[in-house]
């Protein structure tokens, strides 16, 4: 102690280090916060706190000012020192630096940093970056935080009483060399792994594509032809109309294959050629039909949600995750307190959001429940399966439709016209089965594969 005492402190030494290392307190090895005595025209360099990262300061960003106009104020360093964040966010994201390449080798910068310097030198600043970055420290310092909430901060007390494991210097540098080592290694892996992502991403991409142009699965001779399949649809709806269940839409149309082979498009009884408009080629047993013929595209149930029970399932754009689909939470009206006015959905109904088409949010409900008007229930009746129809409004070929057709720049939608009006690859009814499994079955073998990578 300063006045001569010894005290034991063996029941603070926090584990065991080898023979020829030794503790000793950060504060009795380093200068704390020193001051520089400079000449007032000498030129410098000023780091504010925006310009500190994970371990440096943006050398391409350093300000140069002269030290008159940086003594006072701000924080002092020389080249090497290590500066320690104070605040408690940048503390706890280990936002603390080595200051290098200094403008003559001193700067001046954030009082939202603790300077730490090794006296004579005799101390890697690398090695103490390296150690206050460590968990300990962080948890320790965390816990000895003091200020008002939302402004509190590490003191200078903590630092200088913490406990360093000190080895010589050269086996600082050894360490100081094997921890760049190792952090290289960790980065080459988590670049691997983000590419690796990236592949299973367009890995999927591909898997759609194929799967509808028919190039997925093999085509069945025996399967009903999707002609059939759109007779079918069209009796239906005719029938929904009669019985005055739906009302006939006044644009209504519908496309067919003419005996030369070609799509043709009948709209109240002329016919127009649109073998042009046909995206791509499909299958023989397949045909190109628009969405509004195989679903009521943009008809929907508008529900207030003041009469809904609070157990009832509320749907939000925000619960679904981009890109998958896959459904994040389940929220009841008693949590959600909404008062908007929302759509009714059905168990097994197709869930498209209209708002942002981009994000790609398509899900099939597994219950009954209510949606923001921003997302859509499609019934496709039974005759289209709606895993074959969620996998084609997720492929890319849909996406690019929907983004080129979307108005609007802050809040882009796709409009019930052209929703209506998009084209849709429609395979026999067996078929599309067939395309859903194995698409499910594919990428549930690349979701093992990104799982992994976590």
């Amino acid at each position: 102690m300063s006045d001569g005492t010894v005290k034991c402190i063996e029941e603070e030494i926090p584990f065991e280090i080898p023979e020829n290392w030794c503790w000793a307190r950060i504060g009795t090895v380093c200068i704390l916060n020193p001051r520089n005595e400079l000449t007032d025209d000498m030129e410098v360099s000023f780091i504010p706190m925006t310009l500190v990262s994970d371990g440096f300061a943006n050398n391409h960003k350093k300000e140069i000012r002269k030290w008159q106009s940086v003594k006072s104020g701000f924080t002092h360093f020389q080249e090497n020192d290590v500066g320690i964040a104070k605040i408690t966010p940048c503390f706890e994201n280990r936002k603390s630096v080595v200051l290098c390449n200094l403008k003559n080798g001193v700067g001046a910068g954030s009082t939202e940093l603790h300077i730490v310097r090794s006296i004579g030198g005799h101390i890697s600043s690398y090695y103490l970056l390296w150690f206050v970055k460590t968990e300990n420290f962080i948890i320790n310092g965390v816990r000895a935080f003091s200020g008002a909430v939302g402004q509190q901060r590490v003191g200078k007390d903590y630092i200088a009483t913490t406990l360093l494991p000190l080895p010589p210097f050269a086996e600082q540098l050894r360490i100081v060399t094997a921890i760049g080592d190792a952090f290289e290694y960790i980065t080459a892996i988590e670049d691997n792994k983000y590419s690796l992502k990236s592949i299973i991403s367009q890995a999927k991409s591909k898997i759609l594509d194929l799967a509808i142009r028919g190039k997925l699965v093999p085509q069945d001779p025996a399967d009903e032809s999707a002609s059939v399949l759109l007779e079918r649809i069209r009796a239906e709806k005719e029938q929904l109309i009669k019985a005055g269940k739906i009302k006939r839409d006044k644009n209504e149309s519908y496309i067919f294959r003419g005996d030369d082979k070609s799509y043709y498009q009948d709209k109240g009884g002329k016919r127009l050629c649109v073998e042009e408009m046909i995206p791509f080629d499909l299958p023989q047993q397949w045909l190109w039909c628009q969405l509004g013929e195989i679903c009521d595209y943009g008809n929907c149930n508008n529900t207030d949600t003041a009469t809904l029970p609070d157990d009832a399932w509320i749907l939000d754009l925000e619960d679904i995750e981009k890109d998958t689909g896959k459904l994040l939470q389940r929220i009841t009206v008693a949590k959600r307190k909404s008062n908007s006015t929302k759509h009714a959905f059905y168990n097994g109904q197709l869930l498209y959001s209209k708002l942002r088409p981009y994000l790609n949010k398509v899900l099939i409900a597994d219950d009954d429940g209510y949606c923001t008007s921003e997302i859509l229930p499609l019934e496709f009746a039974n005759i289209i399966f709606p895993p074959y129809a969620r996998h084609v409004l997720m492929s890319t070929y849909f996406l690019g439709y929907a983004n080129q057709c979307s108005y609007g720049v802050k809040m882009p939608r796709l409009g019930t016209n052209d929703g209506k009006r998009a084209w849709i690859p429609l395979p026999p009814l067996s078929e599309q089965h067939r395309i859903a499994a194995a698409v499910d079955a594919a990428f549930a073998q690349l979701d093992t594969i990104a799982d992994a990578l976590v």
